[in-house]
């Protein structure tokens, strides 16, 4: 029986640049993810050539000329109005 991972498909998500949490930004990059998190990051050209056999053409988001980053999280506080609540 086959696991949920291998029967979700794979997603690409493309933009001119990805810009990793670590490592140099990447122009013409692409992100695979499933279910969310993410499988590999990589040149558009790569990803598609690596996956090529798992992803398919409804499954690849082409976003132009967008940045693809991580989520952003504002967690600052307003210690003054702590008393407050």
């Amino acid at each position: 029986m086959s696991s949920s991972a291998e029967t979700t498909p794979l997603r690409l998500d493309c933009a001119r640049w990805l810009l990793p949490v670590s490592g140099a930004a990447i122009e013409d990059g692409a992100l695979v993810s499933r279910d969310g998190e993410v499988v590999a990051l990589g040149r558009r050209q790569d990803m598609l050539r690596e996956f090529s056999g798992e992803v398919h053409d409804h499954e690849v988001h082409d976003h132009d000329d967008a940045a693809i980053l991580p989520g952003l999280v504002n967690c600052h506080a307003h210690l003054e109005l702590s008393p407050l609540r």
